[in-house]
């Protein structure tokens, strides 16, 4: 937790205590079915659904769900003081999908999408990017972005945009020069930043290329 005090500065040489700072911690609630999934924090496993974990250290953390027969849930989260609460439902891992290949559900993302569909096409996209699709890890980071069947949420569309630029997506290495110039679900960081438009723009990415422009840097 934020520590403030009052100190008084004299002309000589000053020395200032500063007490131990206190652990900000939070609680997270975890109601997932079928009961007795596996619940893991940054790959730890911390018991079972449903669940609540008491005194967890604010900040950032991968949650992973996971239970035999059913597909893995993950999500990047953000830990608070108050509690916070996920809840939802594991899909069979016996679904419509197993018979479908990463590109069929990417298009059926895209079918929905056109529909405006939101919510159908993230169900899909999140498919595809799960099998390593990186058009459907982009798709899926930008609708995190513009908060399309999803909560904005830019934790997760640097996830999934980080994910498809290191496959050497175009459009996903203009988002990572995008979130690291603007401070989007990471610390600004403008060389980072710079390093992602420029490997953009030499897959002629046009939005890589203007920001390069823009910010004075040759390619």
């Amino acid at each position: 937790k934020t520590h403030k005090m009052t100190a008084e500065i004299s002309g000589k040489n000053n020395s200032v205590t500063i007490p131990a700072l206190i652990k900000s911690v939070g609680s997270l609630i975890v109601n997932y079915e079928p009961t007795d999934a596996d619940i893991y924090l940054d790959n730890k496993y911390i018991g079972k659904t449903p669940n609540v974990i008491n005194d967890i250290q604010t900040g950032q953390y991968e949650l992973k769900i996971s239970k035999d027969g059913y597909e893995t849930f993950t999500k990047t989260l953000v830990v608070k003081e108050e509690q916070t609460e996920i809840s939802g439902t594991l899909n069979s891992a016996f679904s419509e999908s197993n018979s479908l290949r990463a590109s069929d559900m990417y298009n059926k993302g895209l079918e929905a999408y056109k529909k405006k569909d939101y919510t159908e096409a993230v169900k899909w996209y999140r498919k595809a990017a799960e099998q390593g699709y990186a058009s459907a890890q982009y798709n899926l980071g930008v609708c995190y972005v513009n908060g399309q069947g999803v909560t904005q949420d830019y934790y997760e569309a640097l996830k999934w945009c980080r994910k498809a630029a290191e496959q050497g997506n175009a459009n996903a290495m203009s988002w990572m020069g995008y979130f690291f110039e603007n401070g989007k679900g990471v610390t600004k960081d403008l060389q980072e930043a710079i390093r992602w438009y420029k490997l953009g723009a030499e897959k002629g990415e046009d939005f890589s290329v203007k920001a390069l422009i823009r910010l004075g840097v040759s390619q």
